[in-house]
């Protein structure tokens, strides 16, 4: 069956939703999971045992549904970088950094990361930031700040540089996915980069891992269910709708989840956990939302060419 123009676009649409609200809400709610799992395993334990499991379940819908697909050395090698840089490090940076900070204070550290994505994707392109762009850039830093400098939460420096360091692996990540990856369909691509990700902190634990290894005690289902959360919905669905949108749309709104990430973090941090919330810091909240606003009706938001037209040939969609 032929699609017209109307149907092509109403369809770009809904994964469109999909994908955004997979790492807006999605990855949002990850955060206060990531403190309940952070202190129930070691940091690169969980992260491994996420990952690992994540891209296994991935590979495994991958073959299923479109079968693996012809990568060139050049291809195996970026997504190998892109796993190391953003799984192994990137996110084996956030779950240690949770024991330190508040997770929706992490959050809101990340929320640098559209910044350094914009200004690393400026530098590799040669070319200038837009108002539009730098004005989006400042309002979430803004309201990133505010929201960080008007409550007492917990903070460690040690937190802190972790958070930001993740932020920046994200960032590279990011131009990487654009620049070398935007022919590898975005569900094997995931699935690639957490298995190897995945592998790499079991490797890393085990090596620094003291003690011999032993059976943990779980917790309880608030344990296993905040695990099965993050396996599922925020690597396997997250992982896939961000790869999507870093094809298929700009690399400022792939990184939009960041301003986003903090506000759906505290929000549940106050409904779920009793976290404290002032009103300065739920005020702080306008700004961000300026910054998502800026980011969607950006004209170029869309890509076009033969990417985005082949989302459903030889790519799973969102």
């Amino acid at each position: 069956m032929i699609e017209t123009g109307a149907n092509l676009r109403q369809h770009r649409g809904l994964r469109n939703t999909v994908a955004l609200g997979l790492v807006w809400v999605g990855w949002g709610g990850s955060y206060p999971a990531l403190g309940i799992v952070a202190n129930a395993f070691d940091p690169l334990e969980a992260a491994a045992i996420r990952f690992t499991v994540a891209g296994l379940i991935s590979l495994a819908i991958v073959l299923i549904t479109t079968g693996f697909p012809v990568l060139s050395r050049r291809e195996w090698g970026s997504i190998f970088l892109v796993g190391a840089i953003v799984i192994a490090f990137g996110q084996g940076a956030i779950m240690a950094s949770v024991l330190y900070v508040s997770p929706g204070i992490v959050a809101l550290i990340f929320a640098c990361t559209p910044a350094i994505a914009l200004i690393l994707e400026a530098f590799v392109k040669k070319s200038r930031l837009s108002r539009r762009s730098l004005l989006s850039i400042l309002l979430g830093i803004f309201g990133v700040s505010w929201l960080l400098t008007s409550g007492s939460v917990r903070i460690e420096p040690l937190g802190v540089v972790l958070a930001f360091g993740a932020a920046s692996s994200y960032a590279l990540g990011a131009v990487f996915v654009e620049r070398s990856l935007r022919l590898v369909p975005s569900l094997a691509q995931s699935a690639i980069q957490m298995t190897i990700g995945g592998v790499l902190l079991a490797l890393v634990f085990l090596v620094t891992r003291p003690e011999p290894l032993r059976v943990v005690e779980v917790g309880g289902w608030e344990v296993i269910t905040a695990m099965a959360y993050l396996i599922l919905i925020g690597s396997v669905g997250g992982y896939f709708a961000y790869n999507w949108l870093l094809q298929n749309r700009s690399i400022q709104l792939a990184s939009s989840f960041a301003y986003v990430n903090p506000v759906v973090a505290l929000g549940l941090g106050v409904v779920f956990f009793s976290e404290p919330l002032a009103l300065m810091q739920s005020l702080a909240v306008v700004p961000i939302i300026g910054s998502v606003i800026l980011l969607l009706s950006r004209p170029t938001d869309l890509k076009t060419g033969p990417i985005d037209l082949s989302a459903g040939q030889g790519e799973a969609s969102v």
